[in-house]
């Protein structure tokens, strides 16, 4: 673990993104709690407290078995149970510390480095709570309308990049759900020296789709091609088996049920009937709120943090700096 922690260390673009994160998630326990652990509490382990933090965590009740494989159902399940069937939880069960979701007032702020041995690399990031609980076909439908938003913008965004005066090379929209929070991002790459333009550019269309929402073509567009991604996701035939273990695995935690593909195509179906503009844009605005927007921006050469902010200012709001 020191060993990898030391690699990790070495590695510069890694440890920027670290500080960017670290800037972006602030005190969240998702962002504190590395799973390393902290130095202090490696130096201090002995094999006696190693046994105890196994046998508070590893446990049955903790734990999904998924297998996968060209065998008979019936003998993969024999499989497990002879494998599986005598593990007994040891000792009292660990208690999950409380992981609150983003709290405090955060507005737009920014936070400049510059490191002349590293590329640019800029964000413009919201974290807001975490997803509701609720049904298994509610947080289906959830997770299916951020797709839709995030697959329209990511359109808009190409559309953008193929013009000859883009200032950035590439802009990817992305999510990172967690238990206390989810944080959504655009990761942006830009043109040397374009770092500001940048970020105002893909800011300025966030404002856009904010206050307009996408059109009826967008949608529509949009719908197919999160349908075609849900196909392609369930149909799981082209598939090596540890990929395939590690999905069913992923909808097993998550608590998402697992359906063959002529079923998940009839539950999209179902639960994207009635989506409109009007549902997109508010599933927008429900997941780019809370903190925010907040810009950490890596330079190569010195860049001017006034500039920066007035390119996230919006509606003379103040824009604070780290």
């Amino acid at each position: 673990m020191e060993a990898e922690r030391a690699a990790r260390a070495a590695d510069a673009l890694r440890a920027l993104r670290a500080r960017m994160d670290a800037f972006e998630d602030g005190d969240l326990r998702s962002n504190a709690r590395s799973p390393l652990g902290a130095p202090e509490s490696l130096s201090a382990l002995t094999p006696a407290r190693l046994q105890a933090f196994y046998d508070r965590w590893y446990r049955p009740d903790n734990a999904a078995v998924v297998v996968v494989g060209d065998l008979p159902l019936d003998v993969l399940e024999q499989k497990v149970k002879a494998t599986f069937g005598d593990w007994a939880a040891r000792g009292p069960a660990g208690a999950r510390a409380p992981r609150g979701p983003p709290s405090g007032a955060r507005g737009a702020e920014t936070q400049v480095l510059t490191d002349a041995s590293l590329p640019a690399i800029a964000g413009l990031c919201r974290v807001t709570g975490p997803d509701p609980e609720g049904s298994a076909d509610a947080r289906l439908r959830r997770l299916l309308l951020r797709g839709l938003w995030e697959a329209i913008l990511q359109r808009r965004i190409e559309v953008m990049k193929s013009r000859r005066d883009a200032p950035f090379l590439a802009a990817t929209v992305t999510d990172e759900l967690r238990p206390d929070s989810l944080k959504a991002c655009v990761g942006i790459i830009p043109n040397p020296g374009q770092e500001v333009r940048a970020v105002a550019m893909i800011e300025a269309e966030l404002r856009r789709f904010a206050a307009d929402g996408p059109t009826e073509e967008e949608t529509d567009a949009g719908l197919e091609q999160v349908r075609a991604s849900v196909r392609g996701a369930i149909a799981g035939g082209a598939h090596a088996s540890h990929d395939r273990a590690v999905e069913v695995f992923e909808r097993v935690i998550d608590g998402l049920p697992q359906l063959a593909p002529r079923e998940g195509l009839r539950a999209f179906d179902v639960l994207m009937e009635d989506t409109t503009p009007v549902v997109v844009r508010a599933a927008f605005a429900q997941d780019w709120s809370g903190w925010g927007p907040l810009a950490p921006v890596n330079s190569p050469r010195p860049l001017s943090e006034a500039d920066l902010r007035a390119a996230l200012n919006s509606g003379g709001e103040p824009v604070a700096s780290k």
